[in-house]
């Protein structure tokens, strides 16, 4: 859906990209188009791997591990689950006589401290960027040193070892394939991270573009997924049906059914889909 706003009149609040437009009269306007993000997910690679490590301690704030790393030598660190739902994994370390804390972050199937930064050092699994850590020749000053592992103190639970077991052995999707409860397979999935693979503009002016052009299919699959996301698809459809053909929008109204369905197994399905949260 796009809305079309005289500038000295109110902005639509959103967090879509905003467009500045104008008109045949010359008259501006700022035009509001969607996207839709399409994710691949994908389990942790080395969960197990990492399970198995002493310096993994599971679920844990910041601030419990800077209790656990009051006092400790420069370099002395651990890993743990981010507090941040976005990130997977922090570390929390000691440089500088002080405790700190670094987000491991993902682009692109790589793990590093900096994704936007293509010069920091990335691997392709976590271990692999903690060893390299180790090394305090390779850290920069701002980089965390990670040379005294802090052991656990105590077991995981069965449960905990035997998701990491299985998450080693099978993929996100193949999670699904599991005979097992619809609790334990989002259990199963808890670690794993998104990778977006593609971004589609949904915008009417685009699809109108595709029509002109003479590309039916195209325009019509275009305008048919931005009214099944816009918030006011009624009022929509109405505009479309006083500005397109009538057998054009006829063939509008037909696919409609076919791309909510879409959009709601895309929603539920556990690969490639799109969430709430996917449309910007």
């Amino acid at each position: 859906m796009f809305t079309l706003t005289p500038r000295n009149g109110d902005v639509p609040t959103s967090s879509n990209p905003v467009e500045l437009e104008i008109d045949a009269q010359g008259t501006e306007f700022l035009r509001q188009a969607h996207t839709q993000v399409d994710y691949l997910h994908c389990l942790v690679p080395d969960l197990f791997d990492i399970t198995k490590c002493s310096f993994y301690w599971g679920k844990m704030d910041r601030y419990e591990a800077e209790r656990l790393l009051e006092n400790r030598a420069d370099g002395t660190f651990l890993l743990r689950d981010s507090a941040q739902e976005e990130y997977l994994f922090s570390v929390s370390f000691r440089r500088y006589n002080r405790s700190l804390h670094a987000r491991i972050e993902q682009w692109n199937h790589r793990f590093s401290f900096d994704s936007h930064d293509p010069g920091v050092y990335s691997s392709p699994t976590i271990l692999g960027l903690i060893d390299h850590y180790k090394n305090p020749e390779l850290c920069m000053f701002f980089e965390p040193t990670l040379t005294l592992p802090l052991h656990r103190s105590s077991p995981f639970s069965l449960q905990h070892l035997c998701r990491a077991v299985i998450c080693s052995n099978t993929t996100y999707d193949g999670v699904n394939s599991l005979n097992l409860p619809k609790s334990l397979k989002l259990y199963l999935k808890e670690y794993h991270y998104k990778q977006r693979i593609r971004v589609r503009r949904l915008d009417v002016q685009l699809g109108e573009e595709l029509l002109a052009q003479g590309e039916i299919e195209s325009g019509v699959e275009h305008l048919s997924n931005a009214v099944a996301v816009c918030g006011q698809p009624q009022q929509l459809l109405q505009v479309l049906q006083q500005t397109l053909p009538p057998q054009v929008f006829r063939l509008l109204l037909e696919r409609l059914p076919i791309v909510g369905q879409k959009l709601m197994a895309s929603a539920a399905q556990s690969g490639l889909g799109m969430a709430e949260d996917d449309v910007e």
